[in-house]
């Protein structure tokens, strides 16, 4: 087979787009200590704060198909994607420093403004995070650096773990603690949200531009559409995605309630972030050989196998084994932020198979479908822990009962299983190998140099 031409990024550019995975800093935030945040902090029930978070999820279903359409048909002067890499910056940037804000409201009062926070900030992460995963198929057509490009943003990832969950709670106390602490750091957080988003829109105006779409079809409605129905890739890799961001999510959610009440060790949270965040960013490097070498959807599976065994670990763990502990989370979290890092690089992918299948190119709308795929597994971790921690008793900073720990624990352990498990049987189905790729490419190269020759 000859060789096939592919479309490459300068890594300068790619460095600056990178800065987008600040995006990380609110994601982890939600998936970590807003539940906490809401019950402990805020004064919310643990079922209202739970309701919250569901209801943002429904409002997903909604602006994550919608923004997918309406990035698909956008066509300005500066781009399809920058634009909203502006006035996005601005919505989540603003809404995520007002989440952590606590305003003196009655019970009622403070539901509500959660409510419509909480709205506004999802709608802000979705025009941010769609365009972000969108122009990645733009930037590069290559799957080795499409598998490499998404390094520098690992590493502004890992800061961004760096910043969430190991500087957190010191930072708050070190900005008076409780709801002032919180705050401060809400709008400290925003900052950086912001400058991060602005770098990035500056970094792909060199990809993201009106030349870059001449005689490029703007695919209907239908066409939408049908890039999901027909897109077997895309429907492995969304379900996947769901059932491993569920285990993600779950983890997260309970596991500063099983640090403060389990162990009685606050204290822990901000070294177990400090391994976590040590060891991601080995990985990181590390996993750039695997990369090269192995196909994507083996690396998927073996990776959420290896988040498996630490949570059988932590169940027969005793809460005075700190070190085996910290161990087993650590390394948990290492192999679910692998499989993270591999699907992200799966969608442009799934992006040329749908331009294979269909002859039309929809990056907004595949996107679109796989991040609300990965909200909806991340809210479901969230919703179903809240809902177990209201059902079995929970009261926010006070000595929990005895089933109230137990349901931490299994939550803990039994979630992540059952998601990864989830994941492996579903992307055991993704067929899409480098080979595969190759030969989808020049099949779709070929196909619009005919279509050239034909208008000639």
């Amino acid at each position: 087979m000859e060789k096939v031409n592919v479309k490459k990024a300068k890594w300068s550019h790619i460095i600056q787009y990178s800065f987008a995975q600040v995006i990380n800093i609110p994601f982890l935030m939600t998936m970590m200590y807003v539940m906490y945040f809401f019950t402990d902090v805020f004064g919310i029930s643990t079922i209202a704060a739970a309701s919250v978070m569901a209801f943002a999820r429904l409002l997903d279903s909604v602006t994550d198909p919608l923004m997918g359409i309406l990035i698909d048909k956008t066509n300005t002067r500066w781009g399809k994607f920058r634009p909203w890499f502006f006035v996005g910056g601005i919505l989540l940037s603003g809404s995520f420093a007002l989440l952590l804000y606590s305003p003196n409201f009655s019970s009622t009062g403070k539901v509500v403004f959660a409510y419509i926070v909480y709205a506004i900030y999802s709608i802000g992460f979705t025009m941010i995070d769609i365009p972000n995963h969108s122009i990645k198929a733009m930037l590069s057509q290559d799957p080795t650096q499409r598998a490499l490009l998404t390094i520098p943003g690992n590493v502004v990832t890992n800061i961004s773990m760096l910043l969430v969950m190991v500087l957190t709670f010191p930072l708050v106390d070190r900005f008076g603690g409780g709801q002032a602490g919180w705050r401060i750091v809400g709008i400290f957080l925003g900052i950086i949200l912001f400058i991060g988003f602005m770098i990035t829109a500056n970094g792909v105006k060199h990809y993201d531009n009106p030349k870059a779409y001449v005689g490029r079809k703007i695919p209907t409605l239908k066409e939408q559409f049908k890039a999901f129905t027909i897109n077997k890739p895309l429907q492995m890799l969304t379900f996947a995605v769901a059932t491993n961001q569920f285990a993600s999510a779950a983890t997260g959610t309970v596991t500063a309630y099983y640090f403060i009440y389990n162990l009685g060790r606050r204290d822990l949270m901000s070294i177990r972030g400090l391994i976590t965040f040590g060891v991601s960013l080995l990985v990181t490097i590390a996993v750039i050989p695997f990369v090269l070498k192995f196909e994507k959807r083996t690396l998927f599976i073996w990776s959420s196998i290896g988040a498996i065994i630490p949570s059988i670990v932590l169940l027969f763990t005793p809460y005075d084994q700190i070190t085996v502990i910290l161990a087993a989370l650590a390394v948990a979290t290492v192999f679910g932020f692998t499989a993270g890092y591999l699907q992200w690089t799966m969608i442009p992918d799934c992006v040329e198979y749908s331009e294979w299948k269909t002859g039309v190119r929809a990056e907004g709308a595949i996107t679109a479908s796989f991040t609300f795929m990965n909200k909806l597994g991340s809210s479901a971790g969230g919703f179903i822990s809240g809902v177990i921690l209201a059902a079995v008793g929970y009261a926010a900073g006070q000595a929990q009962a005895p089933q109230v720990l137990k349901a931490i624990l299994y939550m803990l352990v039994f979630f992540p299983i059952a998601g990864h498990v989830c994941s492996i049987i579903s992307m055991s189905f993704y067929p899409i190998t480098k080979k595969f790729f190759f030969n989808m490419l020049d099949d779709i190269n070929k196909n619009k140099q005919e279509t050239v020759n034909t208008t000639e």
